[in-house]
């Protein structure tokens, strides 16, 4: 008799523990000080259930007396045993999730669209062309295309939208308030995101951890993940050549825009903790530890290869 259901979801708790405590355990053992390759980590971490479910497909699962006591297989065949129903019920409402959350995505990104303008429409504004030209500088200086730019009314935003073709999304109060060097940091800060693809491994990531919302480590290996994510789009300002207190000031005023529901800087609901994201740039700008990326690398395919041996 095949458990599958059960047999899945210990692969995918076993998966996404070993692979937080791996990164947790690479960060600390081998002192990963740079905000990028602490991310590659996390990412991998997140992406570990992957593993497991891969291992769980290529590998046929079955369960008799031969099974070794207390084995992987032996669990499997109890846990499957014990959850019966309940563990399709866990496995479908991962998939509906990740499905639901990839149809949210879509239409928050269409909502977007059909609520801003393209700031090349807006161009003859002062404070919409000072902002397209700066754009320019960033992008003519890190060697990339330049993103489309869309200005909205609503105050306080400063993102990346959208997966296939990202955009920079800027309220058009920002435009206005930020000085020059404010405003280059900050878009600076957005082309990072872009370079690095941070919106499709982010949504990838995301889906994952919805497919396997019932491994704790998942949540907090995502928390861990969007901080690193921002940290290292505020190293690579300081890494082009751009000033990280003007990046730092640009944040205050930024935050300062946003709704009124955003109780303090420290708070959740303002990006992880803004205090925190200051206190870095100002004792961290322009220090950055290069770090060593092949090791980092290394240890994360190392990871995955350990966790498909596991499973």
């Amino acid at each position: 008799m095949l458990f599958i259901p059960g047999s899945l979801i210990v692969h995918v708790v076993v998966a996404s523990f070993v692979g937080f405590a791996w990164a947790t355990i690479a960060i600390s053992l081998l002192n990963v000080n740079r905000a990028a390759h602490r991310k590659l980590l996390y990412t991998g971490a997140l992406l570990a259930p992957l593993v497991g479910f891969a291992a769980h497909s290529a590998i046929p699962h079955g369960c008799s007396e031969s099974l070794p006591f207390g084995s992987i297989g032996h669990f499997e065949c109890l846990t499957g045993s014990w959850l019966g129903d309940f563990g399709v019920l866990l496995v479908a409402s991962g998939l509906i999730t990740a499905a639901s959350q990839a149809v949210v995505v879509w239409l928050a990104y269409s909502r977007v669209m059909r609520m801003s303008r393209d700031a090349s429409e807006v161009g003859d504004l002062p404070h919409i062309s000072r902002a397209l030209a700066m754009l320019d500088r960033v992008c003519a200086r890190a060697g990339m295309d330049k993103p489309r730019m869309l200005i909205t009314s609503r105050p306080g935003v400063c993102c990346v939208v959208g997966i296939r073709s990202p955009a920079i999304l800027l309220s058009e109060d920002i435009c206005e308030i930020l000085d020059d060097q404010e405003l280059e940091a900050v878009l600076t800060h957005e082309v990072a995101h872009i370079r690095h693809k941070d919106n499709l491994v982010g949504l990838i990531a995301s889906m994952v951890r919805a497919l396997a919302y019932y491994a704790p480590t998942m949540h907090v290996a995502m928390r861990h993940y969007m901080e690193e994510r921002e940290n290292a789009a505020d190293d690579y300002v300081t890494e082009s050549g751009g000033d990280g207190m003007a990046l730092a000031s640009g944040v205050v005023k930024v935050w300062r825009t946003q709704a009124p529901a955003v109780a303090s800087p420290g708070s959740d609901a303002a990006g992880g903790g803004v205090v925190s994201r200051l206190e870095r740039l100002v004792y961290t700008s322009g220090r950055v530890d290069p770090g060593s990326l092949p090791l980092v690398i290394s240890i994360t395919a190392l990871l995955l290869a350990v966790i498909l041996v596991l499973c």
